[in-house]
């Protein structure tokens, strides 16, 4: 019995030390499997992702492309709708003005003043005779100065 026993302990011993050396020959062997299998989820994670921007890519060149092709039709629209305006009120200037006092009339009884300064080319007539005096002047200065350096 005493030798049963001395096998069964020295069977455990030695079965104990083949596990402990196979673990410290397998584990550096399984961290570089496991690695290498992270290697691989890593790259067909970054390929799927990359084919998803890709197709969300087209879907805005796509998107984009229908848009802009829905703005040239809207504006083809605006401009053929201009055109007729224009045309028709080529033929009806009264209409104009009209549609102004319209809304003149709209603004005053809104209760807000309304204030006519009358001009001349875009700019104030009591100003607009400012700045032409002030040209005038500044021309003749500009003769006298020059006949004065003359002589």
């Amino acid at each position: 019995m005493k030798l049963g026993n001395l096998l069964g302990t020295s069977g455990l011993i030695i079965f104990s030390c083949l596990l402990i050396g196979a673990g410290m020959w397998g584990c550096p062997k399984y961290g570089v499997y496991e690695q290498g299998l992270k290697g691989k989820a890593e790259l067909e994670l970054a390929k799927n992702t990359r084919k998803i921007k890709v197709q969300e890519a087209k879907a805005m060149k796509e998107s984009a492309e229908s848009l802009g092709a829905a703005d040239t039709v809207q504006a083809h629209g605006w401009a053929k709708s201009n055109r007729i305006i224009g045309e028709n009120l080529k033929e009806n200037p009264e209409y104009l003005q009209w549609l102004y006092y319209e809304n003149l009339s709209e603004i005053t009884a809104k209760g807000t003043r309304v204030i006519y300064v009358p001009v001349e080319t875009g700019i104030p007539s009591t100003e607009a005779g400012r700045i032409a005096n002030a040209e005038y002047a500044g021309r003749i200065t500009a003769a006298i100065q020059k006949s004065s350096g003359s002589r």
